[in-house]
């Protein structure tokens, strides 16, 4: 079976089987990870619903999360302690080690989950994730590899009551270094099951010498973090070409953007509090939301990335806004 990858930016792929007739069903359940048990990760380590550490410590990013800063940040999106990365559907997504400061470090990360329903022996399944390399920042991610897939297994794993083991193999993984760190880069491909198939795992699932590896930067380094979205197993090969689905709440919107004199925002209550913030973390705006149809001034702002920061009753949130000149 040849594995397959591709960034976002392009995309196309032509199915021929009998497998169109399929209905389109994801057996992975909070397949972008938008679900948790409080509406929010109440911190970086708490995994989205039905998701659980397989293998050490994975973690959960959002813009529902409260920034500490723009430098460390734990569980914020897009800026967060591994690196800078929009959800690539909604507003959260996770990652994990794939290896600790050198690919002969043992060190690994797996998460996990349930299908929704077993394999069935000798159909075709189609899977496709979502994935990008974490970047510098806090904690150093300076390092990318190849082999990133995903694993299909009959039983579920703990850490650390069960770890799962590096078993050297997976079912479908990327067979090139994922090194762009801009985009979200498509992994996807075909099985066939041979076992009656219950759960799903992600991450690096092989020794060191088995898979590619290449150093994004030098300086001191805690290994090689990626970031995870959109997971899909299906019998369909709509897995592949749709999008996945994830919470139907109302989305917010700025626009123009990049804007130039005026910010509009769509999706927010009354009374909610905009906060506008450079990218380093200071706040230069604050405004709350009276009226529908209104505009926010940013006339006197120089050009460059901002956060927009949105506060309501019932949402936290933040979506990046750029500023022309």
């Amino acid at each position: 079976m040849a594995i397959k990858f591709f960034s976002l930016c392009c995309f196309c792929l032509t199915v021929t089987v009998n497998a169109f007739c399929q209905p389109f069903v994801n057996l992975v359940p909070n397949p972008s990870f938008e679900e948790f048990q409080n509406g929010c990760p109440a911190n970086f380590h708490e995994m989205p619903l039905h998701w659980t550490w397989w293998r050490e410590s994975p973690n959960s990013f959002s813009t529902c999360v409260q920034p500490q800063n723009l430098n460390d940040s734990l569980g914020w999106a897009p800026w967060n302690g591994f690196g800078t990365q929009e959800p690539a559907n909604g507003e959260s997504y996770v990652g994990l080690c794939a290896f600790g400061q050198t690919p002969s470090g043992g060190f690994r990360e797996y998460l996990g989950c349930e299908l929704l329903a077993p394999m069935d022996v000798g159909e075709t399944y189609y899977v496709s994730f979502k994935t990008s390399p974490g970047f510098g920042n806090y904690y150093g991610m300076y390092w990318s590899c190849s082999h990133i897939g995903a694993i299909f297994t009959t039983q579920g794993y703990l850490h650390p009551n069960n770890a799962m083991p590096i078993p050297n193999f997976a079912h479908v993984y990327a067979n090139e270094v994922i090194a762009d760190t801009a985009i979200w880069t498509v992994v996807f491909g075909t099985i066939v099951a041979d076992k009656p198939y219950t759960h799903l795992g992600l991450g690096l699932f092989f020794e060191p010498g088995l898979f590619d590896t290449f150093r994004l930067a030098g300086g001191p380094t805690l290994g090689s973090y990626y970031f995870f979205d959109d997971v899909c197993v299906s019998r369909s090969p709509d897995c592949l070409t749709v999008g996945i689905n994830h919470l139907a709440e109302p989305a917010i919107s700025l626009f123009p953007n990049p804007a130039s004199d005026w910010l509009q925002i769509t999706g927010i209550e009354l009374q909610a509090c905009v906060r506008l913030f450079t990218a380093t973390g200071q706040l230069v705006l604050t405004h709350q939301w009276a009226a529908n149809g209104q505009h926010i001034d940013v006339s006197s702002l120089p050009a460059g990335i901002y956060y927009a920061e949105i506060e309501t009753k019932t949402k936290h949130r933040r979506k990046k806004l750029s500023i022309a000149r």
